[in-house]
């Protein structure tokens, strides 16, 4: 085979040698190349679900708070459960497991 059958049959199929170069260099060697807009895409779905996430958190603790804000026993209740606030006549009793524990039992 000469260089002159070699280009014969290149100039036959130009067109179709560009198109497989081309989807090659957009597919893997550019810039923003698809494998990357994949990656892309996949953050941005992960980033709104996390954003759905927060709002509805945001919506929870805003009722929350208009709750604590209305009402004394309701912000009394809060405090006892979040901060272990008590009463002056009043003893609070924390009970702990104790991990050590369950960890020599195993043994």
């Amino acid at each position: 085979m000469t260089w002159k059958d070699l280009l014969n049959k290149i100039d036959k199929y130009k067109y179709i040698l560009s198109l497989i170069f081309f989807l090659g260099f957009i597919i893997f060697l550019d810039n923003n190349n698809l494998i990357k807009l994949r990656k892309f895409k996949k953050e941005l779905a992960t980033a709104k679900e996390q954003n759905e996430f927060y709002k509805q958190k945001i919506k929870e603790d805003s009722l929350e708070i208009q709750k604590l804000k209305s009402d004394r026993e309701q912000l009394e209740i809060y405090a006892r459960k979040t901060y272990f606030f008590k009463k002056d006549n009043e003893t609070i009793f924390l009970i702990v497991n104790d991990s050590t524990q369950i960890d020599n039992s195993k043994k």
